[in-house]
């Protein structure tokens, strides 16, 4: 068995575990949240085996083997941020191209190293987009090609992080994009989210983020 160079999205669903333990989230919730990202991906799917997903209590990794793909598939992390905002959720996590065994048994490689350590070690709560990712070589139409970077430069749903010039999923931009009811619910959603948490010395750098990007879209 050889590595195969997979692009990985690796996320944690924050206060997941404080759910459980509190039972905040009955476990038919919390069963009919996965299952709806199980369904999510599965709209994603271009073929049997270009898209896998493991998963493990909080923690989730879907890799694509196809780069070529990856651009349209990979706006499937919109949809389930948008999704655990629905269950009053958020996540963290990181996209990486690098490495890595992914099948129905098992998964390991250094892409998955290499997006957990990213992570765990980023402070805010978003979906980062990696160096590996934006430096990536895609084929487009003829002979020509173009780089990651360049195209996300005009994809909708990356955006480069004021705070530190990161570029990561910019799932509240979409929010803002949906149906105006729909749109506000989810919006009093994420100020519900900051309202209990912001007070929480432990937890302020997180929700201290997510109030500043409502408060660059005027909400």
């Amino acid at each position: 068995m050889n590595y195969q160079n997979r692009i990985l999205c690796y996320f944690d669903i924050l206060g997941f575990g404080d759910n459980v333990k509190n039972k905040t989230k009955e476990a038919n919730e919390i069963n009919q949240l996965f299952e709806e990202i199980a369904s999510i991906i599965e709209d994603y799917r271009h073929d049997e085996n270009d898209i896998q997903i493991s998963h493990f209590s909080d923690s989730f990794v879907i890799s694509i083997l196809k780069p070529q793909n990856a651009p349209t598939q990979l706006k499937f992390v919109v949809s389930i941020l948008i999704k655990l905002l629905e269950y009053q959720l958020i996540a963290r996590g990181a996209i990486v191209y690098g490495e890595l065994i992914h099948t129905s048994k098992h998964i390991f490689g250094p892409a998955l190293v290499n997006a957990h350590n990213l992570e765990k070690n980023d402070l805010f709560p978003r979906i980062i987009i990696d160096e590996s990712i934006s430096n990536l070589i895609i084929p487009t139409i003829g002979n020509h090609q173009i780089s990651y970077g360049d195209f996300f430069n005009d994809f909708a749903y990356v955006k480069t992080d004021s705070t530190d010039n990161k570029k990561y999923i910019d799932f509240i931009g979409e929010v803002n994009k949906k149906e105006a009811t729909i749109k506000n619910e989810l919006i009093e959603t994420i100020k519900k989210l900051i309202d209990k948490q912001i007070n929480n010395e432990n937890l302020f750098t997180k929700y201290e983020w997510l109030r500043l990007k409502l408060e660059e879209l005027d909400f």
